[in-house]
């Protein structure tokens, strides 16, 4: 039984992580990263870790503005994220594994309604 309990928590911590690689990905536009890591806020990540980076990726969503606030109206966030060759492939997989997410832990924005908590 301890076994699949730390298998279930190994699976869990992989959804984790491919949903924070898809966040921190150059292949989705900023509004997509801010509007997927608003599906999360109400998410227990399992680790202390991945929920501070989970935080910090939100914040990235503000930083545009208020990067034109400071003078700079046409900064790209995008460049400075760094492209990582050869993962096209990998960002199906990292939207499922967000899905997944999503649907076993929805937030009250996600429930359907007349869904109970």
């Amino acid at each position: 039984m301890m076994a699949m309990i730390s298998g279930n928590n190994d699976s869990r911590e992989q959804l984790e992580n491919d949903v924070l690689r898809l966040l921190c990905s150059d292949l989705i536009p900023a509004a997509t990263r801010v509007r997927l890591s608003g599906q999360l806020a109400d998410y227990g990540f399992c680790r202390d870790l991945a929920r501070v980076v989970y935080e910090e990726i939100a914040v990235l969503g503000e930083m545009p503005a208020r990067m034109t606030n400071r003078g700079f109206p046409d900064f790209e966030l995008n460049q400075f994220l760094g492209r990582r060759e050869g993962m096209d492939d990998e960002i199906e997989k990292w939207f499922e594994s967000l899905l997944e997410l999503i649907e076993e832990h929805p937030t009250p924005r996600n429930k359907a309604l007349g869904q109970s908590a």
